[in-house]
């Protein structure tokens, strides 16, 4: 029985990875599809039946009511790199001063990223706006901050693994930060569906 249910466990896993990776493709969807890859396995865990269609149905509800932030993550990511690549050249001490503040910037947006995920669910139950949403965000990353920057030494430890298996990324890319943020939001329940 056991068995059975650790099966059931990884396949939901895995098809609602292939889901995220296949909805995220546009770079532009990838929060929508974080949060409806969110929603899935938090209603897997609960007992109730994902299915591909519930999956869509998800996602076409994020994206109706996270568009902006769906479209300013990618913007901000790329940002990020453009800003990082022009220090990365910068001869002396100032580039490394600012790639540290840069790296540092991208660990706090990671652990955001992770608050944003952990109260995704309870924001589209009791139908949040976008400010109450990164309000409750923000409070759940101040009072778990431990929490979340060992979710993100997990996480980068797992994209530093990338580096020696790129299908590493199909599989984890996404059902990695859904647990991390469980996790990290859920301290007194373990990360699998029990």
């Amino acid at each position: 029985m056991r068995i059975s249910r650790l099966i059931d466990t990884v396949g939901s896993a895995l098809a609602l990875q292939l889901l995220f990776v296949l909805t995220a493709l546009p770079l532009i969807t990838a929060l929508p599809a974080a949060l409806a890859l969110q929603n899935e396995w938090e209603r897997f865990r609960l007992g109730e039946r994902t299915t591909v269609a519930s999956f869509f149905a998800a996602f076409a509800a994020a994206w109706r009511a996270r568009w902006l932030p769906g479209v300013l993550a990618p913007v901000f990511c790329a940002m990020l790199f453009v800003t990082y690549t022009f220090w990365a050249a910068v001869p002396g001490w100032p580039g490394v001063l600012a790639m540290g503040l840069l790296a540092g910037l991208a660990f706090v947006a990671l652990c955001c990223w992770l608050s944003i995920l952990a109260t995704a669910t309870a924001a589209q139950m009791r139908g949040d706006g976008l400010l109450p949403w990164m309000r409750n965000a923000s409070g759940e990353l101040l009072m778990r901050f431990p929490r979340y920057l060992l979710g993100l030494a997990v996480m980068i430890t797992w994209f530093c693994a990338l580096r020696f298996s790129f299908p590493l990324a199909l599989v984890g890319s996404g059902i990695l930060p859904a647990l991390l943020a469980h996790w990290a939001a859920n301290p007194k329940t373990a990360m699998t569906a029990d």
